[in-house]
């Protein structure tokens, strides 16, 4: 009796950003996570049960930790600016302002230690490496990358809530989230433009 061939297959795996985007819960509404996430806790109604609802957010806060969130921006033109061009990278440089604000609260890489004369958190920005697609000319390639005609995918996981006092402001609310991976996209297609892993 012959014993059956037994066919071997390569095992073929995504990359590592797959890997985690595979397990990743989208935030569909940025607002509505936050507000969960942090609680909506500030009414003045003396019914309110404020206890409750930061008591609320504290589990919400708990239940998130050490998992990964999928983020995807549309509209990134406050958030990217192009920097230069790198000659030994052969790619262009961006920097990402890690601040995700919506509905008077925020999300962001890292806890600002500060504000800046106008009241906004300062952050240390997030290199971002683009090289040129084949077959793109160079100059309108760039240009779309200064007007910030590209599509952002953040993998993030929470680490915690903070809050940060601001002058004769209300106090700037927020989840601090440690940034796993991004991708880059253009405004129209799916084929990533870069993919970092943190």
């Amino acid at each position: 009796m012959v014993a059956p061939a037994i066919l071997i297959l390569p095992l073929v795996l995504g990359t590592p950003y797959d890997t985690q985007r595979g397990g990743a819960e989208v935030v569909r509404n940025l607002g509505r996570f936050l507000e969960q996430y942090l609680g909506d806790c500030e009414s003045e109604d003396p019914a309110f049960d404020k206890k409750g609802c930061e008591a609320a957010a504290l589990q919400v806060q708990k239940d998130y930790k050490g998992k990964v969130l999928r983020l995807e921006l549309d509209d990134v033109q406050e958030l990217l600016h192009l920097a230069t061009f790198d000659q030994k990278r052969g790619a262009y440089r961006l920097h990402l302002v890690p601040f995700f604000g919506e509905r008077a609260l925020a999300m962001s890489v890292g806890k600002p230690k500060r504000v800046n004369e106008e009241g906004q958190p300062v952050l240390d920005n997030v290199p971002i490496w683009v090289k040129l697609p084949d077959g793109q000319p160079e100059l309108i390639f760039r240009r779309s990358l200064e007007r910030g005609q590209v599509r952002l995918e953040l993998l993030l996981k929470p680490k915690g809530a903070y809050r940060l006092k601001r002058k004769g402001d209300s106090d700037i609310r927020g989840a601090d989230v440690a940034l796993v991976g991004l991708r880059l996209f253009q405004e129209s297609g799916d084929q990533p433009l870069a993919e970092q892993m943190y």
